[in-house]
């Protein structure tokens, strides 16, 4: 006979399957029910549960069902791995919106951008350690951002009030100066007063002014030895108020120096004017006077001789370049000098209470230098000690390939 399970040919006398374990009953017979059959103990069993059942249902006589295998997964229902351009883009612009993150704007929305793209990758699944670095990066940026904004929120603000604040002092300022000059101009006496007004004065006044000025003045035209004298020592002390050596000290004849300045000039009474306020001034015109544009020359050279390395406490140097200006000016070649032979000086005098005219000595002083001192002490400190003042003149002014020629050859 044969197996009804699985087929087999199998003895007449078989009461089970060997091949598949399956009840098998004798032809014509029914299939008996054993009483007394132990049942196999599922928990000492030592087969695995999958036989254990088949041999069970062998025992009763009926097949399992065969196991379906397990179902592939479809293609679109499985998990995407997490994109790593997005923690590259993270890190790229969480480190530009940091380092421009001064910037504001551009440094705000790259290292927004830069949080999104960690996010999105986080949320993928993703876990590399760039979109964490480029995540920290935009959030450092953005707080430097946000500090940077309100920094210049602040300069800004402090700026305006600055501006406002000044424009404001400027127009009460205006406001106040218009104030007062429509207060002078309404009142007639102020205005008066504030500008004395000119007077006629005697001929005895005008002749005494200018015996005045004759008696101060004609010596030197006409080169009196203590005038000169009186002179020349004035002039040593003024050029060694600024070089620390007198002009002798030099090499220079301080009283050869003064007769050179004196050489053909003269004077002549231009006007002479007298004020209620007891004051007078006479307006001489001089001819022949040529002091500032060997000043200028003189300037111009010593500038030229400290750029090219001199050395100012050089004595005899100095006086070289001093003698040089001499022949500079001679030779007509002062950069910026006039080479007007004509000027005018205005001597004050002051009202005395017995009625006499007397010269006021601070003006006087004043003219002298004016007139005859060898150099112009201001602007000759500016020449010495002020190395951007010196650049200014040389390069822009009177570059020395035009000016110079060969005054101080064999000098430096």
């Amino acid at each position: 006979m044969f197996c009804s399970s699985c087929g087999k040919e199998l003895p007449d006398s078989a009461t089970f399957c060997p091949f598949c374990g399956a009840s098998v009953a004798p032809r014509g017979a029914t299939d008996p029910s054993p009483i007394n059959a132990p049942e196999p103990d599922p928990i000492t069993s030592d087969e695995p549960s999958g036989q254990a059942g088949a041999r069970s249902d062998a025992a009763t006589g009926t097949v399992p069902p065969p196991i379906a295998p397990d179902a592939p997964t479809a293609p679109g229902n499985a998990p995407r791995p997490a994109d790593d351009h997005l923690a590259i883009a993270s890190l790229v612009c969480g480190i530009i919106g940091l380092l421009f993150s001064p910037s504001i704007i551009v440094g705000i929305v790259l290292c927004i951008i830069a949080v999104m793209l960690a996010h999105s990758y986080t949320q993928a699944g993703g876990a590399s350690v760039m979109a964490k670095v480029g995540k920290v990066c935009g959030l450092v940026g953005l707080v430097c951002s946000v500090l940077a904004l309100v920094l210049f929120m602040t300069i800004g603000c402090s700026a305006f009030t600055l501006i406002a604040n000044s424009a404001s002092q400027t127009t009460t300022t205006r406001a106040v100066q218009s104030d007062d000059v429509s207060d002078t101009t309404s009142d007639d006496t102020t205005s008066t007063a504030s500008e004395p007004e000119e007077i006629e004065l005697t001929e005895a006044e005008q002749q005494e002014m200018t015996d005045e000025l004759a008696a101060y003045l004609d010596p030197l035209m006409a080169q009196d030895e203590a005038a000169v004298d009186e002179l020349a020592d004035w002039c040593n002390d003024r050029f060694e108020a600024v070089f620390g050596y007198t002009l002798d000290d030099a090499g220079v004849d301080a009283q050869e120096f003064t007769r050179w300045m004196l050489e053909g000039m003269s004077w002549q009474v231009d006007g002479i004017y007298g004020y209620d306020d007891g004051t007078a001034a006479v307006s001489v015109e001089f001819t022949n006077s040529y002091q500032l544009d060997f000043q200028t020359a003189f300037e111009y050279l010593i500038e030229v001789y400290i750029d090219r390395g001199g050395d100012i406490t050089d004595e005899q140097k100095v006086g070289r370049v001093f003698k040089a200006a001499q022949e500079m000016f001679y030779n007509g070649d002062a950069p910026g000098a006039g080479y007007i032979d004509t000027t005018w000086q205005s001597f004050a005098f002051i009202k005395q209470t017995d009625g006499s005219y007397v010269p006021d000595e601070d003006d006087w002083e004043y003219q002298r230098e004016q007139l005859f001192d060898p150099i112009r002490t201001e602007l000759m400190d500016k020449v010495l000690y002020d190395e951007d003042f010196r650049d200014i003149t040389l390069e822009i002014e009177y570059p020395p390939d035009k000016y110079l020629g060969d005054y101080l050859d064999g000098i430096i």
